[in-house]
């Protein structure tokens, strides 16, 4: 849109400061021209009598066209990007509000170095299995002997996996207690519904203090850091209280796993 032409300065300025720079913008002009074609009609007298003609005048004007330019960029953050500005109204001066918007975090596989090893190991004793069902004699005790040893090496995997899954679901569970959940021994918290309420109407008075402020007043970086720090701990919160409930599932789950083999 920019090399076009179709975004105004402060579309532009907006566009840079979410990426983490900060722009200074100018106005520079640009000599340009404007035709205006007017078509003249009339009858001119020949020897076989009057004839309609047509003709064509091209006047030009000269203009200045008046265009946002980049002066010079410098670099920020995006954590410092300001609030994007609303193009409406034809370009006017001033500030133009914008509420505050959130953007989620990406998740991550805690687990993704052992779960990749027992899945290569699923895939050890499905081989082992077609063996055994068209071996026979030696080969075929050959095949439960490797089955019997890859299942002890699967049994350890899961053990490895139990140990570090219990390990991030005490880690959890201590930090969720030191901020308010009650949580019973079969791990489930039991004031989970006060405490979303409690998280929410925190954040949620941030964000209403937050665009309650004039346009200028959000300008101002202790009013940004305010609404950032309140999102970063609601963000926190409930990402903490998603992955202590997948641990409690997955320890569950593992020791089942255990218990079957």
């Amino acid at each position: 849109m920019l090399s076009a032409g179709t975004m105004t300065a402060d579309e532009i300025e907006a566009a840079l400061n979410a990426i983490g720079w900060e722009p200074e913008i100018e106005w520079a002009s640009l000599p340009a021209e404007e035709e205006e074609r007017q078509n003249i009609q009339g009858y001119i007298e020949t020897l076989d009598g009057m004839k309609p003609v047509s003709q064509d005048i091209i006047t030009t004007s000269q203009l200045v066209a008046k265009f946002p330019k980049i002066k010079s960029l410098s670099k920020g953050s995006p954590s410092s990007a300001k609030p994007p500005k609303s193009s409406g109204g034809g370009g006017g001066g001033g500030a133009k509000k914008k509420n505050y918007e959130k953007m989620k975090p990406v998740g991550e596989d805690r687990y993704h170095e052992v779960t990749s090893e027992l899945e290569h190991m699923g895939n050890r004793l499905d081989k082992i299995d077609k063996l055994k069902a068209r071996t026979w004699g030696r080969d075929h005790l050959k095949a439960i002997n490797d089955e019997i040893a890859a299942l002890k090496d699967e049994n350890m995997l899961q053990k490895e996996y139990y140990e570090e899954a219990q390990t991030y679901y005490s880690i959890h569970k201590n930090m969720l207690q030191s901020i308010g959940a009650q949580i019973g021994e079969n791990g489930v918290i039991t004031n989970y519904e006060e405490l979303m309420a409690q998280w929410t109407a925190e954040y949620n008075a941030a964000v209403a203090a937050y665009n309650a402020l004039s346009p200028e007043q959000q300008e101002k970086e202790s009013s940004k850091a305010g609404i950032n720090e309140a999102e970063q701990i609601f963000e926190e919160r409930t990402k903490l209280l998603e992955e202590f409930e997948e641990d409690a599932n997955l320890v569950e789950t593992i020791q089942n796993d255990i218990l079957e083999n």
